[in-house]
């Protein structure tokens, strides 16, 4: 894994990007990968036996890295779902499979999300936003991995700022300052430790939030564009659509579709 981490990425190419979900076709047995993987575990347990003697197991909101050039066998343990980026590099890339345990779980999952969206609808520039959104997951894991362990003491410190956050994202009312005070810390100590559980800061936190909503609620098909831009929390059809676009790939109503 440190060698990964510690890995200079230049993306040569998307392969695919795609979701697996429970009903679809399970295939035990994978012969010579083309390309790198990354898999991200939403739901089950699977073990990943390899031909080089190796093994790894994967459970929900790890990723799995899956080298080229190897064959393995999946056992599933569990029935489940996952998201995976296919990839090759412009220089040689020889690192054994891994399962790495993350902590910016949104972050993550609309990442995933946003790449598989924006490769099954195929909008223009669809590799190079692949490209984007995987370059965004590596890093986010280089930098969870370098990052500082949280002591579960500490991070307890935020838990009321982190279920305030929860009851209330979809509003407009959400200060830094005050969820500081509400833990009892400086706004700067909150920070910190905010990013070291989280990985990202508290706003992009409050914002993979608002997207999620937005996202179940485009999906139920009973409300506008400018209801969802309201309940979600973003207030202004503008620049919600600029910013669900970001994320995921595709404007609002593209999505919809």
């Amino acid at each position: 894994m440190k060698e990964f981490m510690q890995y200079d990425f230049d993306i040569a190419r998307i392969a695919v990007a795609c979701h697996v979900g429970t009903d679809s076709k399970f295939l035990p047995v994978h012969a010579v990968r083309p390309n790198h993987g990354l898999v991200l575990t939403l739901s089950g347990k699977k073990k990943y036996v390899f031909d080089n003697g190796l093994s790894v197991q994967t459970e929900k909101n790890r990723i799995l890295y899956l080298p080229q050039g190897h064959a393995y066998v999946v056992e599933n343990i569990e029935d489940g779902e996952c998201m995976a980026i296919n990839f090759t590099t412009s220089s040689p890339l020889s690192v054994p499979p891994f399962v790495f345990k993350t902590k910016s779980h949104v972050f993550y999952q609309e990442c995933f999300k946003a790449a598989v969206n924006a490769w099954e609808t195929k909008p223009y520039g669809v590799r190079m936003f692949c490209k984007a959104q995987l370059c965004d997951i590596i890093a986010m894991m280089q930098k969870e991995y370098a990052g500082t362990y949280v002591s579960r003491e500490t991070t307890k410190l935020i838990e009321p700022a982190v279920e305030l956050i929860h009851q209330q994202y979809t509003g407009s009312g959400i200060q830094i300052n005050e969820l500081a005070a509400l833990c009892g810390i400086s706004e700067s100590y909150f920070r910190r430790i905010f990013q070291g559980e989280f990985g990202c800061s508290p706003i992009q936190y409050v914002r993979n939030l608002r997207i999620s909503r937005a996202k179940e609620l485009l999906k139920s098909d009973l409300y506008s564009i400018s209801d969802v831009a309201e309940l979600s929390g973003f207030h202004d059809e503008c620049y919600f659509s600029r910013e669900f676009k970001k994320a995921v790939g595709v404007s609002p109503s593209v999505y919809n579709k």
